[in-house]
């Protein structure tokens, strides 16, 4: 019985974990480049030829980069090695954080002790310090269940989002930072000269520019859409009409 038991344990910088909770399995390095230990990787594929499943880099920059094993040893190009979803990472930098704060996955199979905030960004929690050194630093990995606990806009199907699935008072415009749709005033130009409007910028989306003759004395109103298009902090118009004594009223979604 103590025969049994000491097999089915295993030491891992301290903790007792149990062999078959280190989930490790044997893969195939098809990404051309040497993996370095240490670095976290997702399957990719399968490699016929070696007859293993395939490993690339971890990254945080998508949803479909989400990490689920880490390496101990490099794995050469086009070479097999093992990876683990649970284990110790010594000599480690962890001076920025303390013993049990969260660790996330970076850039590149890295790891980060800063939560990522990008819109297309995920944080997924990979593990916890254990040891807090500038130079023997410990994190302890513990790649699975996957721990996502924000996912980025990449992680959504297209048209998942639907009026029938976004409960009532989900989206507010108190949670619309800057707001979206937005009416300027603003006083007509020449041909070909740009109309200032505080906020816009490139990427921005014009709705309508609608033109009311004349400014002083209002009678008419023109449809001057077609002649702009969103610019740094001004309605870019490259042509078109002479709109000087006229006054310009702007629908615009800022998007950015």
């Amino acid at each position: 019985m103590v025969n049994l038991l000491t097999r089915a344990f295993a030491m891992v910088g301290g903790l007792k974990i149990a062999d078959h909770d280190y989930g490790v399995i044997e893969v195939a390095n098809k990404t051309g480049v040497s993996i370095a230990a240490g670095k976290m990787v997702y399957i990719s594929g399968f490699d016929a030829t070696l007859n293993k499943p395939t490993i690339t880099l971890a990254d945080k920059d998508t949803s479909a980069k989400v990490a689920q094993f880490i390496t101990k040893n490099a794995i050469a190009a086009n070479k097999t090695g093992y990876v683990y979803e649970k284990m110790i990472l010594t000599g480690q930098n962890t001076n920025g954080g303390n013993v049990g704060d969260p660790v996330y996955l970076g850039d590149s199979g890295a790891w980060t002790l800063s939560a990522p905030t990008g819109a297309d960004m995920i944080q997924q929690i990979v593990g916890f310090i254990t040891v807090k050194s500038a130079t023997v630093g410990k994190i302890l990995f513990l790649l699975t269940p996957r721990n996502v606990v924000v996912i980025g806009t990449s992680g959504l199907q297209g048209d998942s989002i639907t009026t029938a699935k976004v409960p009532a008072s989900t989206v507010t415009k108190t949670k619309l930072v800057g707001g979206f749709s937005k009416v300027t005033l603003a006083a007509g130009t020449n041909s070909g000269a740009n109309v200032t409007i505080a906020g816009i910028a490139v990427g921005d989306e014009v709705v309508a520019v609608l033109s009311f003759t004349t400014a002083a004395a209002i009678a008419t109103v023109a449809d001057r859409t077609s002649e702009y298009v969103a610019g740094a902090g001004v309605l870019t118009k490259a042509a078109g009409t002479d709109d000087r004594n006229n006054q310009l009223v702007v629908f615009w979604n800022d998007l950015t």
